[in-house]
């Protein structure tokens, strides 16, 4: 509204006359008004490096949080590797028809995953969970 009326009243003074005052005051305006943009491209620069550093970070710590996991599961898959092998071996079989039967061993493993594997690995489930967790929320605002 005030950008309407300060129009207004300058098209009043260029149909008055005095054209030199008003050029001055015009390139005076249009040099604060290009001050301001610039200030303002400069702000909003800054807000979106300062958001892209914080959704870096975010996924850093994901990552890291999720490599953290997967090798304490290698390393606990390592440490039963002679009993699942033995489980494996004792679990598939041919039956008469040739098919591969797994159903025995697809229990095993989901027996072994759901008593073994996530009980040791809560911890770092936890760590990973509020890594992602952080970076998904934090990518919404």
């Amino acid at each position: 509204m005030e950008y309407q009326k300060r129009l207004e009243q300058t098209r009043k003074e260029v149909q008055e006359g005095d054209s030199e005052e008003l050029r001055r005051r015009g390139d005076a305006a249009l040099a604060a008004y290009e001050a301001r943009q610039q200030e303002a491209r400069a702000e909003l620069r800054k807000r979106l490096e300062d958001k892209e550093r914080r959704r870096n970070e975010r996924r850093r710590q994901s990552g890291a949080a999720l490599a953290e996991l997967l090798k304490r599961t290698n390393q606990l898959v390592h440490q039963h590797r002679l009993a699942l092998d033995a489980q494996y071996r004792c679990k598939v079989y041919k039956d008469a028809y040739g098919s591969l039967v797994l159903h025995g061993w697809m229990r095993e493993l989901a027996h072994f995953i759901k008593n073994v594997v996530i009980p040791q690995l809560q911890p770092w489930i936890h760590a990973f969970e509020e890594a992602r967790n952080g970076y998904i929320s934090g990518d919404l605002k």
